[in-house]
């Protein structure tokens, strides 16, 4: 329901009394012809504007929504304030990918990182300009901070629904596999999204009552007491979390337990799985799972043993999976880890030992995104960045040149954000930028990156790389895509058996 006239008067009355600045703010609004659609109070002392932008600045920056403007009397940033934000960007009626901070002396750079990772740019409006009169108008407030933060620049697993793309199919098929009790491995290329992915599956589950105990490999080490007391306390954790025991389980009297004695883990941890009995699912997620491939580590010199004790720990998970699943009265777990190589499910032996994990996952390959996931990536990171990517020719460009491999693409537009500056914002980008980005040499560069992503895969697939070799130096034009599967799968070429990374033709 809009709120009136009169209550909007009211409460920007009681906003210009609640706050310091709060006059100077409101009438610097004013001076910038907006319209307001709401004034109220928020959560820990915050107040919440939702303004719609005069005629002009909605066309030029292509906002056509309500723009949330949240009022602080804070000195500095703490993470409940951009939850608080997040929620109140959620109406329909509001742009998502923004809002207007107002508050103390806080350095923008300090959370850029995190901002790209929120999914929405955080818009500085600095108290002490309001007061002294120097506030810049809305336009180069906007034009500054979208030519500042370049949302294409994030190389991080993603852990914010707003900030991930496409991938909808791998979403479905995965969810209904865990659903039907199947463990699942995600194998891709070297940032091609694995971690987001699994990142994205274990939250949308838990938003559906499913506990998950989550760990990363190459954050947490590959240690196998470790590796046992971090999923029977994050099981335990989670029976907290969901409120289902009576008293907080201590989860360190448990990790004592396992310290004096080894062979009671598999039965602390069937205990701490039956807590979660009544839970719709129960989802265990293992990334970097190929770090417990010996040789992978740099941990140390007997890494290999190291590493076959910690396989010793999920054969026992994998046991313990297997009798729960048997039982009618229990739920059991799922796994879904992620990795770059398959062997540790797909290798009958490791090490000349039968291997206890082979065959215990269902392989899901991660290419590239399509035409149209890569669209919408683009041209939402564009407009979080104050780049124009509306038209089609750009985008088709950019498919054709990086194959909708997301990092790759990303680096590409990367490289154009930098180059406009903020009197130039928003930047309407042509082809020609494009075919710039494409003769830019140098490391990190996205044709640099385009031509390491062949170089993985044939590290990894050495059977398939003297059959792709004649296309990748040109000889050849088609491959037939039978021959090699997996270079499909792994998005080197297309279905047809045709060169996916269409810039590593031109050299």
């Amino acid at each position: 329901m809009a709120m009136s006239h009169q209550r909007i008067a009211q409460n920007a009355d009681a906003l210009r009394a609640d706050l310091r600045y709060g006059s100077k703010l409101i009438d610097w609004l004013d001076r910038q012809n907006v319209e307001y659609a709401y004034v109220g109070q928020g959560q820990h002392g915050t107040w919440n504007i939702r303004i719609h932008l005069p005629a002009k600045l909605r066309q030029v920056f292509g906002i056509e929504r309500e723009v949330l403007v949240v009022a602080t009397g804070f000195d500095t940033i703490q993470p409940r304030l951009f939850n608080l934000i997040a929620e109140q960007l959620r109406p329909p009626s509001v742009e998502s990918d923004m809002c207007i901070l107002v508050g103390g002396k806080w350095n923008p750079h300090q959370w850029a990182d995190e901002e790209k990772g929120l999914g929405f740019n955080v818009i500085l409006l600095k108290k002490d300009e309001l007061q002294s009169g120097e506030a810049p108008n809305m336009a180069s407030v906007l034009a500054s901070h979208l030519a500042r933060v370049d949302h294409f620049e994030f190389v991080r697993p993603l852990n914010n629904k707003a900030a991930f793309f496409g991938r909808s199919q791998d979403i479905r098929r995965i969810q209904g596999l865990l659903a039907q009790g199947q463990h699942v491995g995600v194998f891709g290329l070297k940032k091609a999204g694995k971690s987001s992915l699994v990142n994205r599956i274990a939250l949308e589950l838990r938003e559906a009552g499913w506990p998950v105990i989550q760990i990363d490999l190459q954050r947490e080490g590959t240690d196998a007491d470790n590796l046992r007391s971090l999923l029977l306390k994050r099981t335990l954790d989670e029976a907290d979390r969901a409120g289902v025991v009576n008293r907080r389980l201590a989860g360190s009297q448990a990790i004592d337990a396992v310290s004096r004695k080894r062979g009671s883990w598999a039965d602390q941890l069937d205990f701490a799985l039956s807590l979660h009995r009544n839970a719709n699912g129960i989802l265990i997620v293992l990334d970097e799972v190929d770090l417990l491939l010996p040789g992978r580590t740099f941990e140390s010199e007997t890494t290999t043993t190291a590493q076959l004790a910690t396989i010793g720990v999920l054969q026992q998970l994998r046991g313990l999976m297997d009798e729960l699943h048997n039982n009618p009265a229990r739920k059991s777990p799922v796994l879904l880890t992620a990795g770059t190589d398959a062997d540790l499910f797909g290798s009958s032996f490791i090490e000349g030992r039968p291997n206890p994990l082979w065959a215990m996952v269902d392989f899901h390959y991660l290419g590239p995104l399509d035409l149209t996931e890569t669209t919408e990536m683009v041209r939402t990171l564009g407009h979080r960045s104050g780049l124009n990517f509306a038209d089609s020719q750009v985008i088709a460009q950019l498919f054709q040149d990086y194959g909708g491999h997301p990092l790759v693409t990303r680096t590409a537009c990367s490289s154009i954000h930098r180059r406009v500056k903020a009197q130039d914002i928003p930047y309407f980008v042509s082809t020609h930028d494009v075919l710039r980005v494409a003769k830019r040499p140098g490391p990190k560069t996205a044709p640099q990156l385009a031509r390491d992503i062949p170089q993985q895969f044939m590290a990894l697939f050495p059977e398939e790389a003297s059959i792709l070799q004649p296309i990748l130096d040109g000889s050849r034009d088609r491959i037939d895509p039978d021959d090699v599967p997996y270079a499909v799968e792994y998005g080197i070429l297309d279905a047809l058996g045709r060169l996916r990374l269409g810039i590593l033709r031109k050299g």
